[in-house]
């Protein structure tokens, strides 16, 4: 979109202050339960561009997505944004993918839903008429990821917009994918956005 890069360096503080949070317990029934695989529709899968590496971790962006690594570099953290052609409104579609580490002298290992918390509430701070689904838990490549869909009007330009966010934890390291686009477009984007994340894997 026109400004797809959503304060990454804010996004990025964010998510690190909830690995100070205090860790809920978990349930023996949540640990235990079967999760669903996830995976991209083959007809969704022509469409998507060559494996793009990222330190350990791989994804397949779609195709004529243009690769804009600068703005992580700049904020300290490892990780990259792709973006689609931009339109006569000038939006555009982009998807994200983004590692990061908390630095080693927070104690507490955060749960991915304080992870998932934390990245949606630095997007919904520029949102008005808000709605975010429920998190869901699943697997993709094999890792456990939750996700969680949102829908929100910009506060500033006025675009009502669409977006998902597909978390997991690996080891201290905070994985993210995400993507966005303005209403109406996002009817098509987002669900290639959502394929091109569903080929994520750890090489």
């Amino acid at each position: 979109m026109k400004r797809c890069r959503m304060g990454i360096s804010r996004l990025c503080a964010v998510v690190i202050a909830a690995a100070c949070l205090p860790i809920p317990g978990w349930s023996q029934e949540k640990a235990e339960k079967p999760l669903p695989n996830w995976k991209p529709a083959p007809t969704l899968l022509r469409q998507l561009g060559q494996e793009v590496r990222r330190d350990t971790y791989t994804l397949r962006p779609p195709k004529g997505y243009l690769l804009l690594p600068e703005e992580y570099q700049k904020s300290g953290f490892d990780g990259v944004l792709w973006v689609g052609r931009q339109r006569a409104d000038g939006t555009r579609p982009g998807l994200t993918l983004l590692i990061a580490t908390p630095p080693s002298e927070i104690k507490h290992s955060l749960t991915p839903e304080q992870a998932l918390d934390a990245h949606l509430a630095s997007i919904r701070r520029n949102r008005e008429n808000w709605f975010q689904s429920d998190v869901q838990r699943g697997r993709v490549g094999g890792r456990e990821f939750i996700r969680a869909y949102w829908a929100g009007t910009d506060t500033r330009r006025g675009f009502d917009l669409r977006g998902f966010v597909y978390l997991t934890l690996d080891g201290r390291r905070i994985v993210t994918i995400s993507s966005q686009d303005v209403a109406p477009y996002e009817k098509r984007t987002l669900a290639l956005a959502e394929a091109a994340a569903l080929t994520f894997r750890k090489r």
